[in-house]
């Protein structure tokens, strides 16, 4: 038994629509849901309507496929600007130890001239 649910219910809508059953006046349906309405006879409207769903669809599928290379480009920019933080954070701690260091080297000769005693 076949459950319908949204995502069947889009899947039937589109293959009526590619199959060219869409017809105003009579209907078929899927568990006494009415999803697609035609006898299978192609109009030029219906050919105009799958034309135009049909350049929607290739338009969705470029868009998609635009986003998913900005994606892409993104992600890898992002790990990019992480190595550079965290090679950023390296680099602050070694100048943060190379301060001390000098700190401590500049007390100390704070200490041995305090130690000369120069009156």
């Amino acid at each position: 038994m076949l459950k319908i649910d949204r995502n069947n219910s889009i899947l039937i809508i589109v293959g009526c629509v590619i199959y060219g059953m869409i017809n105003r006046g009579s209907s078929c349906s899927v568990k006494g849901t009415p999803f697609c309405q035609g006898n299978g006879m192609k109009t030029e409207e219906e050919m105009d309507q799958f034309q135009l769903l049909e350049e929607k669809i290739d338009s969705l599928i470029k868009f998609i496929n635009s986003i998913k290379k900005e994606r892409e480009s993104l992600a890898e920019k992002l790990h990019i600007q992480d190595r550079k933080i965290s090679d950023l954070n390296g680099e602050l701690e070694n100048l943060r130890a190379s301060r001390d260091k000098a700190k401590q080297r500049v007390l100390a000769l704070l200490k041995k001239i305090e130690q000369l005693d120069i009156s």
